[in-house]
């Protein structure tokens, strides 16, 4: 019986020890797995870092060069503006020594000047 019964414990032990064993492998390969799985992940974040930083400087550089091309398209309008301006003024012979800012106030009618009370005089009687 004392035979049986230490047999019966051995038999346990080897079977505990198996069972740890399968244990310790079954972690380890989660353990390899998730290592694979961050790996990966790490190489991911890292193109995807990549990426975003390219888009960026491609983006910067995009909305500089369509500034740019605005402020040149301004310009050249402002050019040709000016250049009509000073077609105008020499096309009026009537007008020399006037601006054409001068020949479009003088086809206007002169603005009103209005008085405005003051109040060094005291208040306006009636």
């Amino acid at each position: 019986m004392i035979i049986k019964r230490e047999r019966e414990m051995s038999d346990a032990a080897r079977q505990f020890d198996r069972d740890l064993n399968l244990e310790r492998i079954e972690h380890q390969r989660q353990v390899t797995e998730k290592k694979n799985a961050i790996v990966l992940l790490k190489q991911q974040l890292q193109c995807v870092r990549s990426k975003t930083t390219v888009d960026a400087k491609y983006y910067r550089k995009e909305a500089h060069a369509q500034t740019c091309s605005l402020v040149r398209a301004f310009q050249q309008s402002e050019r040709a503006q000016g250049i009509k301006i000073n077609e105008l003024e020499k096309k009026s012979p009537d007008r020399e020594g006037c601006t054409f800012g001068d020949i479009k106030f003088s086809k206007g009618k002169a603005p009103a000047t209005r008085r405005r009370p003051s109040s060094v005089g005291g208040a306006i009687r009636s």
